[in-house]
């Protein structure tokens, strides 16, 4: 508060606590009427910032670049007028190039809108849980794509070490983690 809402012998002082993370609050003091002290009216945006972060989504462009054939675009690519019959003039090369390139590219690996929701992580996971998120999947990736004992062997000891550091850092903060960790059988 600016002032005192208060008016007597002793001192009183007003104060409205926020998040710093939220909205500062509107906040009104009319003057006192019948007695000494003013009525403090505060307004408050009171939206769940988890339910505003993980409404929030994005449009990008993606190409679909897992599925784009390389021999289907260089044949295409040989047979264009860029390779065919190239322009003399230096400009007018770079303007094919540009033009053929972006139309094969259109055709073979066409733009998509990909919605992306933004999610926001728990507190306690940070640069070392990301670090160890990753390499479990690096790990699981390669089980998956070649099994065999002593890959799936390895994946599991890291994604075990991988849930002793989530425990770990959730105690450490104090904090439940947004998503329960389950063992892989």
């Amino acid at each position: 508060m600016l002032y005192a809402t208060f008016r007597a012998v002793y001192i009183q002082l007003d104060i409205f606590v926020s998040r710093s993370d939220q909205p500062a609050p509107v906040v009104r003091v009319d003057p006192p009427l019948n007695s000494d002290h003013s009525l403090i009216v505060a307004a408050f945006d009171v939206t769940d910032r988890r339910t505003a972060q993980t409404s929030c989504r994005h449009v990008v462009k993606h190409r679909p670049w897992r599925s784009f054939n390389f021999d289907a675009f260089a044949a295409d690519l040989e047979e264009s007028e860029l390779v065919r019959n190239p322009p003399s003039d230096v400009t007018e090369l770079f303007d094919s190039y540009n033009v053929t390139l972006a139309d094969l590219l259109d055709k073979h690996a066409p733009l998509r809108d990909v919605k992306i929701k933004a999610r926001p992580t728990a507190p306690w996971f940070d640069a070392e849980c990301h670090t160890a998120r990753v390499k479990t999947r690096k790990l699981e990736k390669a089980y998956r794509h070649q099994p065999s004992t002593e890959s799936r062997t390895s994946w599991r000891e890291q994604f075990t070490n991988q849930r002793i550091l989530y425990q770990r850092k959730f105690v450490i903060t104090g904090r439940q983690p947004s998503v329960r960790v389950q063992p892989i059988a």
